[in-house]
């Protein structure tokens, strides 16, 4: 089990960080980037142990909202990877459809296995949106969103976009909407979805990962690098 530090300060300063206000509604969400911070008390851990350092996880892209717009996330184009850095992605923002990793009941049959919401020995994100795995499916690096307030922590449940727009109210609370992949192991991860997002007050940009290591360290994140390369699956 691993303890986590946090303090007001170093939360507050991740979201301002992350949600600086841009001009532009169309970004890319790097196959690197976590759905949200899991060192935020509250919120729901994942990662294999390389959420820091150059070859970890960034941080998720982030835009700035007010409670109540009425927010439509739009999948444009690109492709992540899951299984090597050197690997040509073939993930859209459904993820890797068909595979054995992520969470849900994808034939919607009770009788027949589902999948664990475990990735590489730890959780999965898509393990906090369906705990049962019971709904439908949400394939590893599947594109996540998900609405957080001025600490950092994730206000509702995350959810999983699909490759059509998706429409969402931003909730009470909100100040932010994060956007990542559903994944648990970064390090081998490649490539970007191109996606556009647009609100009555929605202003967005992509936070270094420079940035996002540092918030991290400042949380006290303890323990070695866990790099070790998934089996790829057909």
């Amino acid at each position: 089990m691993k303890t986590l530090v946090t303090t007001a300060a170093a939360a507050a300063a991740l979201v301002l960080a992350a949600a600086a206000p841009a001009s532009a509604s169309v970004v890319s969400v790097l196959g690197t980037s976590a759905p949200w911070n899991p060192l935020v008390a509250g919120n729901g851990y994942f990662g294999a142990g390389d959420l820091s350092g150059p070859e970890g996880a960034t941080g998720p892209v982030s835009y700035a909202v007010n409670a109540g717009d009425s927010i439509t996330i739009d999948y444009l184009d690109g492709l992540t990877g899951a299984f090597g850095v050197d690997l040509t992605p073939i993930a859209d923002a459904r993820g890797y459809i068909d595979g054995i990793f992520g969470s849900g009941d994808p034939d919607g049959d009770p009788m027949t296995p589902n999948l664990t919401g475990i990735g590489s020995q730890s959780p999965l994100p898509s393990f906090y949106i369906d705990p049962l795995n019971v709904g439908p499916p949400i394939w590893l690096n599947a594109l996540l969103g998900a609405f957080v307030d001025s600490s950092g922590k994730v206000i509702g449940t995350a959810f999983a976009t699909g490759n059509d727009a998706y429409n969402v109210l931003a909730p009470t609370g909100a100040v932010a909407l994060l956007l990542g992949v559903n994944d648990d192991l970064f390090s081998d991860n490649n490539g970007a979805l191109r996606v556009s997002v647009t609100g009555s007050s929605v202003t967005g940009g992509v936070p270094e990962p420079a940035t996002w290591a540092m918030m991290i360290a400042g949380f006290g994140l303890a323990g070695a690098t866990l790099r070790r390369r998934r089996a790829a699956t057909v």
